[in-house]
């Protein structure tokens, strides 16, 4: 309960923050504001159903933005179990590829843990983003991920989206229960239709994989290391 509620406070406190960032009146030299939830979902399989958030909320020109990104969900049920920030400098190094430098910071039920955070964002085609992300923790231990995104346009109002992404670890975090090198790997595809201007609606699938040694310090544990689920969800942007 106790967890529950530091996690309660720490979006009260984000949505105080992002408001005061993106809520103040607008002017003509004012940059421009935008906000994404790009996942909104519920997935469901073995085991029960969970939720799962992607978002981003950004200002700035097309060479220099300042992006605040909150994800999070859970693992075992419909809940905001652990919850994740971001704060990031994004300037835009070559056309369509943006660096990230900035700071993260986990928030769950386990407890807290900040990183530094370096990276990069980028549009290789209309249809195709890709990125790649660097996390140092305050303990020294060096993680990351990687991204790719497809969005091939099937007639005028729907969308296919695939996605695969991979994660890694630099060395063993035992307190996360990984091990060194590829960590986990995640394929998934949604079908999204627009739902008036700024929202859409979406099925689709997602397959999760533990890899290597974290998929043994997984199974050693009892854990999960091999799930598919259908996921059904919304976007946003605004």
């Amino acid at each position: 309960m106790r967890a529950r509620m530091r996690i309660d406070e720490r979006v009260t406190v984000a949505t105080i923050m992002m408001t005061a960032l993106f809520g103040s009146p607008a002017d003509a030299a004012a940059p421009p504001i935008r906000a994404q939830i790009d996942l909104l979902e519920l997935r469901s399989g073995p085991g029960g159903a969970h939720l799962a958030l992607e978002s981003t909320f950004s200002a700035g020109s097309n060479l220099h933005q300042f992006a605040v990104k909150v994800d999070g969900g859970s693992d075992s049920r419909v809940a905001f179990d652990c919850l994740q920030f971001q704060g990031l400098w994004m300037p835009q190094v070559a056309a369509g590829t943006a660096l990230a430098l900035g700071v993260r910071h986990d928030q769950g039920a386990a407890g807290e843990l900040s990183y530094a955070v370096a990276g990069v964002e980028t549009e290789f085609t209309p249809w195709l983003a890709g990125e790649h992300y660097f996390y140092l923790s305050r303990h020294g231990d060096l993680t990351g991920g990687a991204k790719l995104v497809v969005r091939w346009p099937l007639g005028d109002r729907l969308v296919l989206e695939p996605r695969i992404q991979f994660g890694w670890s630099e060395g063993s975090v035992p307190s996360q229960r990984l091990a060194r090198g590829l960590t986990d790997a995640q394929a998934s595809f949604r079908l999204r239709h627009p739902i008036g201007k700024n929202a859409e609606f979406y099925i689709g699938l997602i397959h999760k994989r533990l890899i290597g040694g974290t998929y043994s310090l997984a199974r050693a544990a009892g854990e999960p290391a091999v799930s598919t689920r259908a996921v059904t969800g919304f976007g946003l942007s605004f």
